[in-house]
């Protein structure tokens, strides 16, 4: 027999409670405009990809 599959973030064992913090979504981005072109982008996602394309 196999075991039935999960998928997902298990369900917590003991009492949760949401953490509330001062993060805003986005907070750390790079937004900048080339002409008409505007990207936003998280900064080290940017500097990785530059970096394959150029290698």
């Amino acid at each position: 027999m196999t075991e039935p599959q999960t998928t997902g973030i298990p369900e917590p064992e003991g009492p949760t409670d949401i953490i509330d913090t001062n993060y805003e979504v986005g907070q750390d981005n790079v937004q900048r405009n080339i002409g008409t072109l505007a990207f936003d982008v998280h900064n080290p996602v940017f500097a990785i990809s530059g970096l394959v394309i150029v290698a």
